[in-house]
C-alpha cells in the first residue's frame, strides 16, 4: 500500500508539472502574439535596440513623446521592459525578421544602443535597407566606430564615453558654464 501511495503521488506530481509547462508555454505564446498584434498597429514609433544600462536610461526620455518598442536578445531584459509597461520583443536586432516584427517599416526612429559596434553596424544596415526614410541614432562604443556607423547610414552617432569625458572636463574647468548649459 505504501508503494501505491508513493506511485500515485509521483504520477500526480508528474502530471501537474506537465500541465504547468503546457499552460506556461501557451500563455507565453499568447502574450507574444498579443504583443505582436499591438505592434502591428503602431505608426511613427521609436524602436530601441538594446535594453541594457544605456537603453534603460533612454526610455524615460522617450516614453512621454512617442511609443517605444524594445528589441533585446536577453529574455530577462525583455521581461523587465514588459514589466515597465513597454512593448518588447525578444530577438536579435541584426535579424531582419525581428526588425519587421518590431514594425521597422512603419517606425519613425531607430535608436541602436547595443554593446557590440559590429552588431550596431549590422542592425543599421538592415534597418536602412528596410526603411530608407528612417531616422537612425546609434551609440558608438569605440571612437573608431563612429565613422563606420555614419557610413552604414546612421544620422546621429553618440559616443557616451567621449560625452562623459567632455562633461567631466567642463565641470572641472568651467562649472558655471556647465550649470548654465544644464539649466538651458
Amino acid at each position: 500500500s505504501l508503494l501505491m501511495i508513493v506511485g500515485v503521488g509521483v504520477a500526480l506530481y508528474a502530471i501537474v508539472g506537465l500541465i504547468e509547462d503546457v499552460l506556461e508555454h501557451q500563455l507565453g505564446r499568447w502574450g507574444r502574439k498579443r504583443m505582436e498584434h499591438q505592434i502591428e498597429h503602431l505608426r511613427d514609433h521609436v524602436i530601441l535596440c538594446g535594453y541594457g544600462r544605456v537603453g534603460r536610461g533612454i526610455v524615460p526620455l522617450l516614453t512621454g513623446r512617442s511609443t517605444v518598442v524594445v528589441v533585446d536578445r536577453d529574455a530577462a531584459r525583455v521581461l523587465d521592459a514588459q514589466d515597465s509597461g513597454l512593448r518588447a520583443i525578444e530577438g536579435d536586432a541584426t535579424d531582419d525578421d525581428v526588425l519587421r516584427v518590431a514594425g521597422i517599416t512603419r517606425a519613425a526612429t531607430l535608436v541602436v544602443s547595443l554593446q557590440s559596434d559590429a552588431d550596431a553596424i549590422s542592425t543599421v544596415l538592415s534597418a536602412r535597407g528596410l526603411n530608407p526614410g528612417l531616422r537612425i541614432v546609434a551609440r558608438a562604443n569605440a571612437a573608431n566606430s563612429e565613422a563606420k556607423l555614419v557610413r552604414a547610414g546612421v544620422d546621429h552617432v553618440v559616443n557616451p564615453l567621449r560625452l562623459g569625458a567632455d562633461r567631466l572636463a567642463t565641470f572641472a574647468l568651467q562649472p558655471a558654464v556647465a550649470d548654465f548649459v544644464d539649466l538651458v
